[in-house]
């Protein structure tokens, strides 16, 4: 058997395990925190992703889906993209078939790719059962289209689409209590300082 990217499954993983809440955000993290580089293979039910997503010194750069390429081509569709003449050609990547072809341009290609990455660490984060298998690999990057997405975006993303108003209230509020409150410390000056704040009154 093989594994999501196609490699056999006798190949010695660095990391492994199994999804479960929370797990997604904590695994992005132990890759990231030593800069590792290689490939996390991923396994999980619907609507978790299952593929393979690779980073480049702790930072996701390609995904690459179980279901294979449809979903880039329905996010260059989305971008005015017409790739309903495009063939497949046999031993040829998608994204290398597109290029050579000229039917995108490269930039519609590269946000394209990107959507690909944090669509696949968003489904990473919110899966809550599956597994894991992270493979070092300094190779990847020779022939592997590279967007660089940064994990701590999608990662302030999800904890705030996950927690409740009223929770985001809470913690707001206690973050509120951290800070220091402006005084009227201008008092003294203020009548003097009119003339550089279109007659606002500091005081």
């Amino acid at each position: 058997s093989t594994l999501g990217d196609g490699r056999p499954l006798s190949e010695e993983a660095a990391l492994a395990g199994r999804m479960a809440v929370g797990c997604g955000a904590s695994l992005l993290m132990t890759i990231f925190a030593p800069q590792l580089t290689g490939r996390l293979v991923v396994v999980s039910a619907p609507p978790g992703p299952s593929g393979t997503v690779y980073f480049l010194r702790g930072e996701p750069v390609y995904a690459s889906r179980i279901e294979g390429e449809g979903a880039l081509l329905t996010s260059l569709a989305a971008r005015g993209v017409d790739t309903s003449g495009h063939r497949a050609e046999p031993g040829v990547a998608l994204v290398s078939s597109l290029v050579r072809r000229r039917v995108v341009q490269p930039i519609p290609l590269l946000e394209a790719l990107r959507d690909e990455v944090r669509g696949f660490v968003r489904g990473l984060l919110a899966a809550t059962d599956g597994t894991y298998r992270f493979y070092d690999d300094s190779k990847f990057y020779e022939y592997t289209p590279l967007t660089v997405v940064s994990p701590f975006g999608l990662l302030l993303e999800h904890k705030r689409r996950s927690l409740q108003p009223a929770e985001l209230l809470r913690l707001g509020e206690a973050l509120g209590d951290r800070y220091p409150s402006p005084l009227p410390g201008f008092a003294n000056v203020a009548p003097r300082l009119r003339a550089f704040t279109g007659g606002e009154d500091l005081g």
